[in-house]
């Protein structure tokens, strides 16, 4: 081939392999280290956990498929609260002795109560440092048609509204007041039943969901009034007649509700803030408040259950893909924002779904969803001041770019949390929809800690179950900048640390906080970029893990909501 054609071959070779590698527009963070904006609220809760058996006295009726024991992750990520549901954690059918019927039976009588699977499950949760947030009801058993236990009725209206609702007040007497040798925990939220609008989990009607509430909220308050309690209900948007006739017995009936228990499955983190606020049509749950006479607008939520769409998160297995990592830490970042300590909204706490399933796996490694809830707690543990930022927003209606900084309270730490969702190619992007590159800059102002030496590491979302250092560093004074690429739905964290306050008059930590900071260059140096993955798992916090089992493509996801 004449060397000019060969040129030519090669020149369009390269078009080729760059065509994939699209361009977008260029985002410029800057963040200001010196001016507090509220806080970095510990909203990370999880559903499920921490320890996930796979012994059928312990397990929901359609099983556990990914036992472990995330004792350790959920201590060392300060996993504020956990839920119990769809883990058989406090199912109903489990403690009580006549389940499903009431009527006709004692709710005091102590023989009518079985405690071990919810002792246990509770007593975990508890050891770890959380706080119970209890599900009364029960765990998903299939579908009415196909049930995973065709002897266990998980759907039943219960036949005497009243006996249940003494029966959920001695549950939760007994985990917070002693009630037949129990204990005394701390549990401030309480969901009445998951979904009422799903056949899945009840087979009656609204009005009839709402007296169930209404006859829990009377039998606790009576004894607990400082629990509060919520329904797991959405808002009457859609033509099923469920939730209307639910809202309406709510609003006729004057019938309190201490907070509201949403389940927010979304395409994009926006959506949450949509949901909460900012719908269009004047549909979000704070439009809803405001039309209903006794409920205030700031209504408590709890954004109970969430993660991507279900088949998004679930199925095909993308669920433990990168662009699930972005996602999870952009809607953090999201709802952080609605945080009552953050603005007027009211969005008080979140429980990732799920940790039986999509946030970490049997080896104990974390799932993509489950490296953006690890780098969201880092910001949550190590610097809790939220700073003033900008330079993130909704570019268009297809891409979410989401940035938080915080500062530790004694100053010598400041974290950064960057997150680029792009649904532009499709609304559940997987792997194969990371190679768009966008031009990044950031640049951090007044560092608290003015001319003292820092040193810096950029992490970067590039494994299903890691981060990557992709680059490290040391430097003096205030300020900070840098300008690279970043790639479209992928999650990013830089941290930044003073080095060491060194006493005046005294010449010995001096010398030795150069000669680390010389050992850290000349190491880094000598780290190829191969051996530089291997870094990853140093931001665990814990010895490296196994290698990944796999990916969620062998599992029904019917069987985890």
């Amino acid at each position: 081939m004449p060397h000019s054609q060969r040129q030519g071959a090669r020149l369009c070779l390269i078009i080729l392999l760059l065509l994939p590698l699209q361009m977008a527009e260029a985002e410029i963070i800057t963040i200001d280290a010196a001016t507090v904006d509220g806080i970095v609220p510990a909203i990370h809760g999880v559903t499920n956990g921490p320890i996930i058996s796979s012994q059928s006295i312990r397990e929901p009726p359609c099983q556990n498929f990914q036992p472990a024991d995330h004792s350790a992750t959920f201590q060392e990520l300060s996993i504020p609260q956990v839920r119990t549901h769809g883990g058989a954690e406090t199912d109903l059918n489990l403690i009580w002795e006549h389940y499903p019927n009431y009527a006709g039976h004692n709710p005091i009588d102590e023989n009518n109560y079985h405690w071990e699977r919810a002792d246990e499950a509770v007593a975990q949760i508890v050891a770890v440092g959380s706080q119970p947030f209890i599900r009364i009801g029960q765990s998903k058993n299939g579908t009415p048609n196909a049930p995973c236990d065709p002897n266990l009725n998980t759907t039943m209206v219960p036949d005497d509204f009243q006996v249940f609702g003494e029966v959920a007040k001695r549950i939760l007497m007994h985990f917070t007041q002693g009630w037949d040798n129990g204990f005394f925990y701390d549990i401030e939220y309480v969901e009445v039943w998951n979904e009422f609008y799903e056949p899945d989990f009840w087979s009656g009607t609204g009005t009839e969901a709402a007296e169930l509430y209404e006859a829990t909220y009377i039998a606790v308050k009576a004894a607990l009034p400082d629990i509060k309690l919520g329904p797991s209900i959405n808002r009457p948007l859609t033509l099923n007649p469920l939730p209307h006739d639910f809202w309406n017995y709510i609003e006729t009936h004057a019938v309190p509700v201490d907070f509201v228990s949403a389940h927010l499955y979304a395409d994009q983190p926006r959506d949450m803030e949509i949901s909460i606020h900012q719908h269009q049509t004047d549909r979000s749950w704070e439009d809803f408040f405001a039309l209903v006479d006794h409920l205030p607008v700031d209504t408590p939520i709890v954004n109970s259950e969430w993660n991507r769409r279900i088949g998004c998160s679930l199925t095909g297995g993308n669920g433990n893909t990168v662009p699930g990592g972005a996602f999870v830490a952009g809607a953090l970042i999201a709802m952080a924002g609605m945080h009552p300590a953050n603005s007027d909204h009211n969005l008080v706490m979140s429980h990732l779904y799920s940790a039986r399933s999509q946030i970490w796996n049997a080896a104990l490694q974390p799932k993509a969803p489950g490296v953006g809830l690890e780098a969201y707690a880092k910001l949550v543990m190590e610097t809790p001041e939220r700073l003033v930022v900008s330079g993130d927003h909704v570019v268009t209606a297809d891409v979410d770019f989401r940035i938080m900084a915080g500062r530790s309270g004694d100053a010598r730490r400041v974290n950064l949390l960057v997150s680029y969702y792009d649904t532009s190619q499709t609304t559940c992007p997987n792997n194969s929809h990371t190679s768009a590159i966008i031009p990044l800059t950031v640049n951090v102002t007044n560092l608290p800690w003015g001319d003292a030496l820092f040193t810096w590491k950029r992490w970067v979302h590039t494994a299903n179950t890691a981060l990557t250092l992709e680059a490290s560093g040391s430097g003096t004074g205030g300020t900070f900048s840098t300008t690279q690429t970043m790639h479209a739905n992928v999650l990013e964290l830089y941290e930044f640390e003073q080095v060491y306050s060194v006493p005046a008059g005294d010449p010995w930590p001096v010398f030795v906080a150069f000669l680390s900071i010389g050992l850290f260059i000349v190491g880094r140096q000598n780290i190829s970029d191969k051996d530089r993955s291997s870094l990853r798992d140093s931001f665990r916090f814990r010895p490296k893990p196994l290698s990944d089992p796999g990916t969620l493509s062998s599992f029904d996801p019917s069987f985890f909501v």
